[in-house]
């Protein structure tokens, strides 16, 4: 569980804040090492509104207390020594909008900016709907203010629907420009994703675009993996610590392949009804002659309720309905691009 401690004062004109999570990891490296449990501390300036450093300290590393209220003026002095030492550390985030993907970026932003955080989530017919009110509730568990966008890209720029390799990053770049545009109006600073590591490896063209558009991607930064952010949202009672990977329905669609509406509808009831009889991991592809191919982990499973399947995705629409022998692999679809279309829209 996350501590937050009262402000402790040191040296004048400073008020700070120190917000302590006790895991195992700090900056993406782990320290679990022989069971040693760790401490991240995010020091933040409440004077100036920014955060001084994000660094690892306890008991085992520096024998000062746990609550920064009973540190001597030595304890903060070594404390910033060890700050220098660690490189640039001072972030300033007055205020930080969150997107959408990022539960725990906006668990650890408004812990430590409070009311100086705000989380935005994207309504798009390319997003199942329950996701979209997963993201609410969710913002209200963690206690941030979430604003909902309703947006269609497929109006937004017209090249999206084409669906070409490079379509993720006409997505973001749309997105990207909204969220600005309203952290602008707004007087926000900053505007980040949850972007991590693991991401790096797949073909992401959308990195490209954030990058381009100035989006903070501070679990990138500091090098931290998906299954970090697993453990540690596992540890602070996040409920999405187990959640399946969830990636927007065009991943269902063959590149080449136009985008439409009543395919995405397709491939989004499909999969409802999927995780309705179980199937909680589950993509339903939709591929040429109107075929739906059905990748599940559980093939027994499948098989016993074949069936039942195969009728209710015909009821869909699907003329033919197909099980991936493969099973579930998350960016399936991205084996059919050459090398070379990889590297000019990873560029």
């Amino acid at each position: 569980m996350s501590t937050v401690h009262g402000a402790a004062r040191w040296a004048a004109g400073r008020n700070i804040r120190v917000v302590d999570y006790y895991l195992g990891w700090v900056a993406g490296a782990s320290l679990q090492a022989d069971d040693y449990e760790g401490q991240a501390r995010m020091v933040v300036d409440e004077d100036r509104g920014v955060i001084i450093g994000v660094t690892f300290v306890g008991q085992d590393v520096s024998g000062r207390p746990d609550d920064p209220n009973q540190w001597t003026a030595a304890d903060w002095a070594d404390f910033d020594d060890m700050c220098a030492e660690l490189g640039p550390v001072v972030v300033h985030l007055p205020q930080v909008l969150t997107l959408s993907g990022g539960t725990l970026l906006a668990r650890l932003a408004r812990d430590v900016l409070q009311d100086g955080a705000r989380a935005l989530t994207f309504f798009s017919p390319i997003i199942h709907r329950e996701e979209a009110a997963e993201a609410r509730m969710l913002a209200e568990l963690i206690g941030i203010p979430c604003e909902v966008v309703a947006i269609d890209e497929m109006e937004e720029d017209p090249a999206f629907s084409r669906n070409q390799p490079d379509r993720c990053y006409t997505c973001r770049k749309i997105r990207n420009r909204i969220a600005k545009s309203l952290a602008g109006r707004q007087g926000i600073a900053v505007v980040a994703d949850g972007m991590n590591v693991s991401d790096l490896k797949d073909y992401r063209p959308g990195i490209r675009a954030s990058r381009e558009d100035g989006i903070w991607q501070p679990f990138v930064e500091c090098g931290v993996t998906k299954d970090e952010i697993r453990e540690y949202s596992r540890r602070i009672g996040l409920p999405t610590w187990e959640k399946p990977n969830t990636v927007c329905l065009c991943s269902r669609i063959p590149f080449g392949m136009e985008i439409t509406r009543e395919r995405l509808r397709r491939v989004e009831s499909a999969e409802s009804f999927l995780r309705r009889l179980g199937f909680s991991v589950c993509r339903v592809r939709y591929f040429p002659l109107e075929t739906a191919v059905v990748e599940i982990e559980d093939m027994d499973k499948a098989l016993t309720y074949k069936e039942l399947i195969v009728s209710a995705l015909r009821d869909l629409g699907f003329l033919f309905v197909t099980l991936d022998l493969e099973g579930f692999s998350s960016g399936k679809l991205n084996r059919a691009l050459r090398p070379e279309k990889k590297q000019t829209c990873e560029a």
